[in-house]
């Protein structure tokens, strides 16, 4: 159940709000890196306020765009984070996505962190005390976007986690 809530949300996000992919009849953005994923789900009280997942097998979905080096073999993928209006300026809830995506890893024992992002979104991820490093230049994915890569346990000591 959880899950579905996930993949409506992230449905009204990218499909219909910003046309990524398209509209479907059952509501549900999935594809088929979710088998292999693990939902990182926020909550305020009973409603789901966002979420990301931390895909854990290559192919990874950013390999889809950028070849990544094999020493990048034991990592995992964020991707899909999203939020509800009423929270995408909540850096509490971002936050939290944040902290809980890195929990996931360590719990996985992946050694990197890799993600797609926005540059603009990488330096607010910045801002907590993660360092990312860029893993090749600007691509046009959904935007403009760059490929990135953070040690996993970087990431566990930094500030926001």
């Amino acid at each position: 159940m959880r899950r579905e809530q996930f993949y409506r949300m992230r449905h009204q996000a990218f499909c219909v709000e910003h046309g990524y992919w398209a509209v479907r009849d059952d509501g549900l953005e999935t594809d088929c890196y979710d088998e292999h994923s693990v939902p990182v789900l926020v909550f305020d009280g009973d409603d789901l306020v966002g979420g990301s997942r931390m895909v854990l097998s290559r192919p990874l979905p950013i390999e889809e765009a950028v070849q990544l080096s094999e020493c990048f073999a034991g990592a995992g993928e964020i991707s899909r984070t999203v939020l509800v209006p009423k929270y995408r300026h909540s850096a509490g809830a971002f936050r939290t996505i944040i902290r809980s995506t890195v929990n996931i890893a360590v719990e996985y024992r992946l050694p990197w962190i890799v993600a797609l992002l926005e540059p603009s979104l990488a330096r607010y991820i910045e801002r907590y005390g993660i360092i990312l490093g860029s893993l090749g230049p600007m691509i046009e994915h959904k935007g403009w976007r760059r490929p990135y890569g953070a040690v996993t346990a970087q990431c566990l000591a930094a500030s926001c986690v």
